[in-house]
């Protein structure tokens, strides 16, 4: 009965109710051409232009594909499986848009109900650079670390680190071991006054 009642109304008024599902609503001839569209100003800045294109035309060309699984599902009476298709839109970035496909009954026409992703997209890209800062900043701690350790074994003072709380040893480096004859693994663990004791011994 529903779709009987959308069948008789004219693609304009179909597409502004089905508009207040989606970001952008498509309707589609029998041959998959746009025959109207509605989407909101911060979608698509002039959603007119695609009237009488073909749907397949407006995306970019990875997409084709999953346009025509989109309407043969649709035409074979099928719940089409949502897909992501990205638009080409001049001069600015493609417009990923998350698609699902409605029959409108026996006049051979479809509705494609589309949910934009641009924002999820932003959010993963802003992901994305997180982790490159992150990654880029462990590198540098680690090149940072490893100059450290190089000037810490190779100094030729005694360097000893202790715990601020326990005053227990818990680094020496090899100039220190030297000083009480031990391993610089021995001294890890001691207190820091026992090293000054075997010092002055």
């Amino acid at each position: 009965e529903t779709e009987k009642s959308l069948g008789s109304l004219g693609t304009s008024i179909v597409a502004r109710l089905l508009a207040a599902a989606s970001d952008i609503t498509l309707i589609l001839d029998a041959q998959g051409a746009i025959i109207d569209v509605s989407a909101s100003t911060d979608t698509l800045a002039h959603p007119e232009n695609w009237i009488g294109s073909k749907w397949a035309d407006t995306v970019t060309v990875e997409s084709r594909i999953k346009i025509d699984e989109l309407l043969k599902e649709a035409r074979a009476g099928e719940n089409a499986r949502p897909r992501q298709v990205n638009h080409r839109i001049t001069g600015q970035p493609d417009l990923p848009v998350h698609y699902s496909v409605i029959s409108l009954g026996k006049g051979g026409r479809f509705a494609a109900l589309g949910r934009e992703l641009r924002p999820l997209a932003q959010l993963q890209q802003r992901l994305v650079e997180a982790q490159r800062s992150t990654e880029s900043e462990f590198l540098r701690l680690r090149s940072a670390e490893t100059r450290f350790r190089i000037l810490f074994q190779t100094a030729a003072e005694a360097v000893v680190m202790a715990d601020a709380n326990s005053l227990k040893t818990i680094d020496a480096n090899p100039s220190a071991a030297a000083l009480v004859e031990v391993t610089s693994g021995k001294m890890i663990g001691r207190a820091i006054g026992e090293i000054f004791d075997a010092i002055g011994a």
